[in-house]
């Protein structure tokens, strides 16, 4: 670590970066910023984690939030601060957030969680939005985002324009009076991403939701749905992987609280178990391995183990086949 952020000084200590480009500079060491979506506090202090250890960056910030970098940290004991937020726990919660805003009349914040909601972009990504990244010259909308990029990574998104985003549109477009096709070439919000930040803090404690809460809420909210409606699909952890850009399986897996997910069950199993124990009830741990197959290869074991039952075949060679052909198709 030392020499890491002994190379990391001398490359941007007395430089001065935007927020996005910072943020991309420690992307290449792996380290993400810490998910509070607060870039100023009272020691101008912007934190990073690889969620092990931390590195804080001493910074002064103007107006424009120019980021002058003056020191760097290197923080391995973190006095138990979280350093993730969570996505909304429910869509109540959620709901919450969008009907604060728009009982405000704050359609400009609205809209922009709504979008984030729907397409599961980050919040810099929607604030850039041009008309023209939604609709066709002709007036129809656009089937996917393929003239938006990424202000953190520089790739193009083309993440499907679905039913939801629409509807929201639509709604939008009728609670402000905007014709779009009027601002085709022009910027949807005026508002910066900063300003949507301030409010959505605000709107958290207002609405008294205790858990933390961020912008990156709402895209792991997206990201966590998609990922629980397909639970039988042996390729969504890929597929959530690709739709959010992640390098890796287990940036997904983190994102999405899976792992902590897995150790909460463990642990329940595991105490469950122990209390089982000492209140005299035998528990048997079956160490018999587990096999995963996709659902089409499962309907085709099945299919041909009909096929081989009605020609007759012996019932242990049939067994020993039928796993053979399991063990080819194992995920």
């Amino acid at each position: 670590m030392a020499r890491k952020i002994d190379t990391m000084k001398k490359d941007i200590v007395g430089e001065v970066f935007s927020p996005i480009e910072l943020e991309n500079y420690m992307h290449n060491y792996d380290f993400v910023i810490v998910e509070s979506d607060e870039y100023e506090n009272a020691q101008n202090v912007i934190k990073f984690t690889n969620y092990k250890s931390q590195i804080w960056v001493e910074c002064e910030i103007d107006e424009e939030n120019n980021i002058l970098i003056l020191n760097l940290k290197s923080i391995s004991k973190i006095n138990n601060e979280s350093t993730r937020v969570e996505p909304f726990r429910t869509y109540q919660d959620l709901e919450k957030i969008l009907n604060y805003f728009k009982e405000n009349e704050m359609y400009h914040h609205w809209f922009t969680s709504c979008l984030m909601v729907s397409l599961g972009r980050r919040v810099g990504d929607t604030i850039s939005l041009k008309w023209s990244d939604l609709f066709l010259q002709n007036g129809l909308y656009r089937e996917r985002l393929t003239t938006l990029k990424e202000e953190k990574t520089g790739k193009v998104v083309g993440v499907k324009l679905n039913a939801l985003a629409k509807y929201y549109i639509e709604e939008y477009c009728e609670l402000v009076g905007i014709k779009p096709m009027d601002h085709y070439k022009e910027r949807v919000f005026s508002s910066s991403d900063a300003a949507f930040r301030k409010m959505l803090k605000q709107a958290v404690q207002t609405t008294g939701l205790k858990y933390p809460i961020s912008t990156h809420s709402f895209r792991k909210f997206y990201a966590n749905t998609i990922y629980k409606l397909h639970p039988q699909d042996a390729d969504n952890l890929m597929i959530v992987q690709t739709m959010m850009g992640h390098s890796d399986l287990e940036t997904t897996k983190i994102y999405i609280n899976e792992i902590d997910r897995k150790q909460d069950v463990y642990n329940n199993d595991y105490a469950e178990y122990m209390l089982k124990m000492k209140n005299g009830v035998e528990v048997e741990i079956s160490n018999s391995p587990m096999l995963s197959i996709r659902w089409e290869d499962f309907r085709e074991i099945l299919s041909k183990c009909f096929d081989m039952a009605k020609d007759g075949e012996e019932k242990f060679e049939v067994i020993n086949r039928i796993l053979g052909m399991a063990e080819k198709r194992m995920i």
